[in-house]
C-alpha cells in the first residue's frame, strides 16, 4: 500500500506520457492504446518465414521468437530509438517483460541456461552508456528466471553501421567480431541470444557460431522486432 502511495504522488509530479505520441497515460502500459494498435504483431508464419530465411542454412539456431514486426517511422521504431539513443531504460525492461510473457510456456524456453544479449564494443557502449539488449534480457528474466549471461560474449573488434549494407556485406561486416569468455561455464549450455532487431540475421548467426565452438548446447534466438 505504501508502494502504490509512492507510485501514486510519483506519477502525479512525473505523469508518464507515451513515448511514441506524448500523450498522457492512464496506467502503467508502455505505450498507449492508439499507438499500440499501429504495432505490427510477428505472427507464427513470420516467425517461420524469417528463421527459414536467417537461419535454416548455417543451422546454428534451434528457434526464433520476435514480438513486432519492425515498419519505418512506426512506434516500434520510436521505441528502440528512444531506448538506445534517449536514456529510456523502462522501454527495455517492459518491452523484455512482454516478450516473455508472449511467449512464457513455450516448450524451447523451459529449461534454458543463460539469456546472453548481443554485446556492444567497447567503445560504443561508453559512448551510449549502456547495451539496450541488456535491459530486455531483464524482463524477461523477471518473468522466466534465467540468468543473465552478461560477460560470456564480448565484441572484439568495431563493426560499421548495418543499415545500409547488403546481405553479405553484412555477413563480412561481423565476421570475427564476437570471441566467448568463459567457455568453461557455457559448454554443454543452453542459451537465449538476444538482440534488439534481427534484419538479416547475419549478426546472431555469426554470435551462434562462436557460441557453438566454445560447447554450447543450443542456441535460441530471441528480439524484440524482426526487419
Amino acid at each position: 500500500m505504501y508502494k502504490k502511495f509512492l507510485n501514486d504522488i510519483y506519477n502525479f509530479v512525473f505523469p508518464p506520457f507515451c513515448p511514441c505520441c506524448g500523450s498522457k497515460q492512464q496506467d502503467d502500459k508502455i505505450i498507449c492504446d492508439m499507438c499500440e494498435g499501429e504495432l505490427t504483431t510477428a505472427e507464427k508464419s513470420d516467425l517461420k518465414r524469417h528463421y527459414n530465411e536467417y537461419f535454416v542454412e548455417t543451422g546454428k539456431i534451434k528457434k526464433l521468437f520476435s514480438l513486432y514486426i519492425f515498419v519505418k517511422d512506426s512506434p516500434i521504431q520510436s521505441l528502440i530509438h528512444k531506448l538506445k539513443y534517449e536514456n529510456k531504460f523502462r522501454i527495455g525492461l517492459q518491452l523484455g517483460y512482454m516478450w516473455a510473457r508472449r511467449f512464457e510456456g513455450s516448450e524451447e524456453l523451459t529449461d534454458l541456461d543463460y539469456i546472453i544479449p548481443v554485446p556492444l564494443f567497447h567503445t560504443k557502449k561508453a559512448e551510449r552508456g549502456y547495451n539496450q539488449s541488456y535491459y530486455f534480457a531483464l524482463g524477461i528474466k523477471k518473468v522466466l528466471g534465467i540468468k543473465i549471461g552478461l560477460r560470456m560474449l564480448k565484441r572484439r573488434r568495431a563493426t560499421d553501421t548495418q543499415t545500409n549494407l547488403s546481405k553479405q556485406q553484412r555477413i563480412i561486416n561481423v565476421k570475427g567480431a564476437f570471441k566467448v569468455k568463459n567457455k568453461r561455464r557455457l559448454i554443454g549450455k543452453k542459451i537465449l541470444l538476444f538482440d534488439d532487431v534481427i534484419t538479416t540475421g547475419s549478426t546472431v548467426n555469426e554470435c551462434a557460431r562462436v557460441l557453438s565452438e566454445a560447447g554450447v548446447k543450443s542456441i535460441i534466438a530471441g528480439s524484440i522486432a524482426l526487419a
